[in-house]
């Protein structure tokens, strides 16, 4: 069996994790990340999202998400990862634009590198993934969903989707690949095109989530699907989400480099930059206001 899950690997040695580790995680969680044991249901823990005011990402978030999921796959008494945001109303803003404004090639080349390893860490976990999704979810808070085998989102007026074209860029191709694969390729290509936030109850409709639920019902609502998935056995479950994705994850290996220096000469134009240095600009009076 170890030589099995092992078998899969989506780059440079970062594999589909041993079910049969044996160290276990700390709780606390990292700077951006809190990390606790759940106290009802064994086998759970429950990753929070911290940064304020908006859980918007940089380099160092990407790379606790990454650490965060790595450390509790290490823990054989872990089977299940609930993800939601410690700010009722916004699960994640997604991206830090700072981290692309007025930035060298190769900073960005190592921004892009880690948000590929996280995003790949979660959508290839052995682990049961569920996204709470309390709140708005643009971006790269729409990324950390699709990654998640379930998703449960907040009823009310909250919006979630892949805007990065707002901002002169292009999602993934993964990413542009898995939201076809979610709600359909016609919707996916039209809302990609357009940068689409869909509001719950629509993003329901269409697929993106999975369940909608009032906002004091998030957590119950996600540990009642944890519940369901760990009466499946792991090596069967681990089985079939390896079959069921493993097929994106050969097609998004091969081409990573090539994405994540499209990525730095795409953010580094001119017009590019122009954009993101107006929407910090409306950020920076949104918050002094």
């Amino acid at each position: 069996m170890m030589a099995f899950i092992k078998g899969w690997q989506y780059t440079r040695s970062i594999p589909w994790l041993s079910l049969f580790s044996v160290r276990q995680f700390s709780t606390g969680g990292t700077d951006f990340i809190s990390l606790s044991r759940d106290k009802d249901i064994a086998g759970l823990a429950i990753a929070t999202l911290q940064k304020k005011p908006v859980n918007t990402f940089c380099q160092q978030h990407l790379q606790e998400l990454d650490r965060i999921i790595t450390d509790v796959e290490k823990d054989e008494s872990i089977r299940a990862l609930i993800i939601t945001s410690a700010f009722p109303g916004v699960f994640s803003a997604g991206f830090d634009l700072n981290s692309f404004y007025k930035k060298e090639p190769w900073e960005i080349c190592e921004f892009w590198r880690c948000f590929q390893d996280s995003f790949l860490r979660l959508y290839t976990s052995r682990l049961i993934t569920v996204a709470a999704v309390n709140g708005h979810s643009p971006a790269f808070g729409c990324a950390i969903a699709l990654g998640c085998d379930y998703r449960i989102m907040a009823a009310g007026s909250y919006k979630i989707g892949l805007t990065v074209v707002h901002l002169g860029m292009q999602p993934p191709f993964g990413l542009r690949e898995l939201l076809g694969n979610t709600i359909g390729k016609r919707e996916a290509e039209k809302a990609v095109q357009l940068g689409t936030l869909y509001e719950s109850d629509e993003a329901y409709k269409i697929g993106l989530v999975d369940e909608v639920v009032p906002m004091d019902d998030m957590l119950p609502a996600s540990k009642q699907q944890v519940t369901k998935w760990l009466s499946i056995p792991d090596h069967a479950r681990v089985s079939v989400k390896k079959a069921m994705r493993g097929e994106l994850v050969k097609k998004v290996a091969p081409i990573r480099d090539e994405e994540m220096k499209m990525a730095a000469s795409m953010l580094t134009q001119p017009n590019v930059q122009e954009l993101l240095g107006k929407a910090l600009a409306r950020l920076k009076k949104k918050a002094s206001v």
